[in-house]
């Protein structure tokens, strides 16, 4: 494809797009590789975020999966990029409201003449999956996230040699309930610091994110204890700065601030898994939030 031409992927190109792969090479069976599912917790009526991770020993120039979990539990709301694929050119999730979800994702360089380079080999996610959890899920429920086995070319790698390979698949399991663990820190924060959970969240327009600092988390700072060097900012999921929301000095209390789902040049930015990242001293919390256009 010519530099310049525009590009338009619809149903017809993604069958196509099956019969080039079938032509230039053969199914394989994986070795080394595999695609698995994380485990993940939640609390009835939570956003939460799963991942799907592929361990790759090879450069991919594609790969595709279909799940199937239990609907009564969970239901999808986007399946976003990763920083390992946010330069796919094709990204075609499917969604379903009873118990399975699809995602198609390829370089533009199955089409011949592409200019983006493959997937490297390595190991790490490759899709971020957002669920909202029932409100009526009991403690301690437990659900499957499964890799469905049939027609077994749902999960496969495409090699640089356009060859689907199979590689091993791990399923995941989701539990209602805390983790235990935060894992939404960069480090361990001393109670005297926190930052809130944006709400709402999934959000489509503005939503807003909540801190507060006590007078323990400034008693460093300059001028006595008066107020600290405070930056808020918003990332995307390929760890780039989207918006810088707060860069100042504020002092003890609870703050909030407002974002509009725009970059530093007030534009709108597409849906998908963000980060905000607050940042005291050299001290930082980071959460996800998910914005839906």
């Amino acid at each position: 494809m010519r530099k310049g031409t525009v590009r338009c992927f619809t149903f017809f190109n993604i069958i196509v797009l099956f019969f080039v792969i079938s032509a230039c090479g053969a199914y394989g069976l994986g070795s080394g590789d595999s695609l698995i599912v994380a485990d993940f917790f939640g609390m009835p009526g939570d956003t939460v975020v799963d991942s799907v991770i592929a361990v790759n020993p090879y450069p991919l120039e594609g790969f595709d999966f279909r799940l199937v979990y239990d609907s009564t539990l969970l239901t999808p709301l986007v399946v976003s990029p990763t920083a390992r694929t946010d330069y796919f050119l094709t990204w075609v999730p499917t969604l379903s409201g009873n118990g399975w979800l699809y995602l198609m994702a390829f370089t533009d360089d199955l089409y011949g003449g592409g200019s983006r380079p493959p997937l490297p080999a390595g190991e790490g996610a490759v899709a971020y999956i957002v669920f909202l959890v029932s409100s009526d899920a009991e403690i301690d429920s437990v659900c499957d996230i499964k890799f469905e086995s049939a027609p077994h070319q749902n999960n496969s790698f495409v090699d640089t040699s356009f060859k689907w390979i199979f590689p091993s698949l791990r399923d995941g399991q989701f539990t209602v309930g805390p983790s235990g663990v935060d894992n939404t820190t960069d480090c361990i924060m001393p109670n005297s610091f926190s930052l809130s959970q944006n709400y709402p969240n999934p959000f489509n327009a503005t939503t807003a994110i909540s801190y507060q600092q006590s007078a323990i988390s400034n008693q460093l700072s300059a001028d006595g204890g008066r107020s600290s060097a405070v930056t808020l900012r918003v990332y995307n999921i390929a760890g780039q700065l989207v918006r810088t929301l707060v860069d100042e000095r504020q002092g003890v209390g609870n703050h909030s601030v407002l974002w509009d789902g725009k970059n530093g040049e007030g534009e709108e930015v597409g849906s998908g898994v963000y980060i905000y990242k607050l940042r005291v001293g050299d001290r930082v919390f980071s959460r996800k939030m998910v914005l839906l256009r």
